[in-house]
């Protein structure tokens, strides 16, 4: 399985791409072919609904974002990362999230093909579940118009300080799990 991960913290070793980053190394261990895209690193305009990309065969905005589509485009499934800032996704990972609608043609058909699996993973200082179930169910909203099928997400609950994940070893564990023990919730 090829598997692409794309880590939304702004952080350098933050919680969220710890976690995510945990999670492809397993599947590595498993034999999985893994990709890491980190938002915050990629020169990526957010969408200006120009709606170039129904007119043409691809977005209009010539960024690195045209990296992002054919990494989406070559994997099996698909992992987002995200800290959930004021009850949401990053800014950096909501640029690349609406930018995916370039990968949906003029009638909304899915420029990819469909069936591949989404894993979400949150992490948050709060110590309610349901604030990262909120943005797993967004996030799962968005690519589901790309064909993808949740298979799995984890929300990480009660990190309060940058890198607190290093201290929590049931939450690496279950990164580690996450991809490699098949669809959870």
């Amino acid at each position: 399985m090829r598997i692409v991960g794309i880590a939304g913290s702004p952080r350098k070793g933050g919680n969220s791409t710890t976690l995510l980053e945990t999670a492809l190394e397993a599947a590595q261990e498993q034999g999985h072919t893994t990709k890491c895209l980190v938002a915050r690193r990629l020169k990526v305009q957010p969408c200006i609904a120009c709606e170039g990309c129904k007119r043409g065969p691809k977005c209009v905005v010539d960024d690195e974002m045209h990296d992002v589509y054919a990494a989406i485009a070559h994997a099996d499934i698909l992992v987002v990362a995200t800290p959930i800032y004021y009850y949401a996704a990053s800014g950096w990972l909501k640029a690349v999230v609406d930018r995916t609608y370039g990968l949906l043609d003029r009638e909304s058909k899915p420029r990819i093909a469909p069936g591949k699996r989404l894993y979400v993973i949150t992490t948050q200082e709060e110590s309610d579940p349901a604030d990262g179930a909120v943005v797993v169910r967004q996030l799962e909203r968005a690519f589901a118009w790309l064909g993808m099928e949740p298979a799995g997400s984890m929300i990480a609950t009660d990190l309060d300080e940058a890198q607190a994940v290093l201290e929590r070893p049931d939450l690496l564990q279950a990164a580690r799990d996450l991809l490699t023990s098949g669809p959870s919730g």
